[in-house]
């Protein structure tokens, strides 16, 4: 017999405590560039995989859902909540910079196997040295 006592409202609100706002000028932009091209806008499709989970704002959802998070970045931790819109009004679980947004939006994209025959190059450093020899 267990005679522990599980705060389950405790577990959830630790679990998806969203201290952090984020710049939605420059994350808007990205976001937009790089995952509205593959239906990662408003109103688009749930997704999973092992890299990440993005579950757009539905009006069907229970109140415990939309308080939770929208997308979850799985290797960082990443989790990012907005309300209605990707962004908007959103709030994160972790201080990154835009270049790790950016990061996090690429190995996101790279995932999507079944809907990319290629990679995308996101190293800035090898960005404009696509042969892998730089010219001096």
């Amino acid at each position: 017999m267990c005679n522990k006592v599980i705060d389950v409202e405790a577990e959830f609100i630790e679990e998806n405590y969203m201290p952090y706002d984020i710049d939605r000028k420059v994350w808007q932009i990205l976001w937009d560039a790089i995952m509205i091209p593959y239906g990662f806008g408003n109103g688009g499709r749930k997704y999973d995989n092992d890299i990440f989970e993005h579950r757009p704002y539905s009006w069907n959802d229970d109140e415990g859902i939309v308080n939770n998070y929208h997308f979850h970045h799985k290797p960082s931790g990443l989790k990012i909540q907005w309300y209605k819109y990707p962004l908007r009004d959103a709030l994160c679980n972790m201080k990154i910079t835009d270049n790790q947004f950016v990061d996090v939006l690429y190995d996101c994209v790279n995932s999507l196997q079944d809907m990319m025959p290629i990679k995308v190059i996101h190293d800035r450093e090898a960005w404009w040295d696509l042969d892998g020899e730089s010219e001096t």
